[in-house]
């Protein structure tokens, strides 16, 4: 499926428009609209998704992924690493990027699928910081996502560094979660002993008639 779909007829197109728009334009373009389309396909199933942590996003795009009928055909993933703050995916092996680099169009795959993967984490939560310094599509031996939620975390030379604020903010909405559970049993409970009040009543109105 993957290659009839990619190598037949959509590398071909792309090439083509990449010959008229030119390298530059082409690839900013695809990047904006490809980025635009995962955004608007993750973000209404992220939305019903309430712990916004790290493990909750590899829980609910990573292992599903893994376990699809159809991606989990063309992909060999390894979770790594997977908490609250911090997750590491590692992907051995990728059949769209094989077909991508196999007909000379890494960077035509890159720009338009790879990198929406930017996207998707954003859909997530924008507070995750998501990197990735190895990538199949750039022919590098694997795809290395990490993912970052934390205190002070300090990440190859960009050094980068994350505050208080997300550390709580991961925190918050696992706790919230928490909550929203305990809420809900204290209303079923509340429900039983009002039901079981309301048929003693009428129990005791039947036995004085």
């Amino acid at each position: 499926v993957f290659k009839f779909a990619f190598k037949n007829w959509f590398i071909r197109y792309m090439k083509g428009l990449k010959n008229e728009l030119g390298e530059k334009k082409f690839l900013k373009v695809i990047k904006t609209v490809g980025d635009n389309l995962y955004y608007q396909e993750v973000k209404p199933r992220f939305d019903k998704v309430l712990e916004k942590s790290v493990r909750s996003f590899i829980e609910n795009f990573w292992e599903p992924t893994k376990n699809s009928n159809l991606w989990g055909t063309c992909i060999t993933i390894e979770i790594l690493k997977k908490n609250i703050n911090e997750g590491k995916v590692k992907m051995t092996e990728c059949l769209v990027a094989q077909i991508f680099r196999e007909n000379d169009a890494g960077d035509i795959g890159y720009a338009g699928i790879c990198h929406a993967d930017f996207a998707v984490i954003k859909a997530f939560n924008p507070r995750i910081k998501m990197v990735r310094n190895q990538c199949l599509m750039k022919g590098d031996k694997c795809c290395l996502f990490e993912y970052y939620l934390s205190l002070f975390v300090c990440i190859g030379p960009e050094k980068l560094r994350w505050g208080v604020a997300n550390y709580v903010y991961a925190l918050y909405t696992h706790i919230k979660m928490q909550v929203n559970g305990i809420i809900n049993h204290v209303f079923i409970y509340f429900i039983s002993i009002h039901l079981f009040i309301i048929c003693s009543c009428n129990i005791q109105m039947k036995s004085y008639r």
